[in-house]
Order: structure tokens, then sequence, then C-alpha cells
């Protein structure tokens, strides 16, 4: 099944470093749109990207309109993670 979806807070190389790390192994065929937002994916079980994407909102991106300050804060922390991984 391929899905897309828009997650905020997406600025650079490092945001997209850490959305691969967390999706990576579960889905299939990724790619990850710094500009837009936009991630896509081809999966075939529901559950474990479900919990992914939600962990994702844990670590500052959230789908588009959900999300507030505290996201923002926590996004800036996950880039600096995801560019120490790069």
């Amino acid at each position: 099944m391929r899905k897309t979806i828009k997650l905020e807070n997406i600025k650079c190389a490092g945001c997209k470093n850490q959305i691969r790390c967390h999706l990576e192994g579960l889905v299939d065929n990724l790619n990850i749109d710094t500009s837009s937002g936009k991630v896509t994916f081809d999966y075939e079980q529901d559950a474990q990207v479900i919990k992914a994407i939600e962990n994702l909102e844990q670590l500052g991106y959230p789908e588009e309109g959900n999300s507030d300050f505290s996201h923002k804060v926590k996004s800036v922390v996950s880039c600096l993670i995801g560019r120490t991984k790069g």
C-alpha cells in the first residue's frame, strides 16, 4: 500500500535523517521531501507504521495541523541528533 503524509517542522537534512531512521526497515520506497514536508512510502504492516508515525510526533514531527510550540522545540533537538547520525 502506498501512503503520503505531510509532517510539520522538517527543515533540513538532519530532520530528514531522523525521520528516515525511524521509518527505515518498516517501509519501502521511502521519499522525504524537506521543502514540502511530504513523506511517501510503501508499507504492509499498519500497526508498526502507525506506531512509527506516532513516534515521529514525539520527536517534533507531527502530521500537518497537529503542531504546537513544544513540537517545534523537540524538532530542533531531533534535527541536531539527526545531523550527528548522518
